[in-house]
């Protein structure tokens, strides 16, 4: 049996050395597997990065020409406010100018009437 031991402690010595060589060997190659990994998950991940930017672009483009076409709408219905208002101040200035020239007449007409009036009253005394 002593025999028997020392082959199992020689065998057992073995297979921890060749363990230890196969350890570090898989150590060495999963290293490797997962530095290629990592390579493939950084090109996969930088074309997902590029893609996701492209398609983020694309909605902002999208929401900035729903933007402009906004702004262009609302600019035009001011410019539509801004003629309907000068239209209208326009109108009123006229109607204005009417009505100052028709109290115009009114106030010659009425003074008209009076100094008409005190001629005419004037004129009486005088005739009697």
């Amino acid at each position: 049996m002593d025999q028997a031991d020392t082959i199992t402690r020689d065998l057992g010595a073995e297979l921890r050395q060749s363990s230890k060589v196969w350890q570090y060997a898989s150590a060495n190659s999963l290293q490797k597997r997962k530095s290629k990994h990592m390579d493939n998950f950084k090109e996969t991940s930088l074309k997902g990065h590029i893609q996701l930017c492209e398609l983020r672009y694309q909605a902002l483009e999208e929401r900035l020409d729903a933007v402009e076409s906004r702004i262009a709408k609302i600019e035009a219905t001011i410019a539509d406010l801004k003629s309907q208002t000068q239209a209208g101040f326009s109108e009123i200035k006229l109607l204005l100018e009417r009505q100052n020239s028709s109290k115009q007449v009114q106030l010659i007409a009425t003074f008209g009437t009076i100094i008409t009036a005190v001629l005419g009253f004037i004129g009486y005394i005088i005739a009697k």
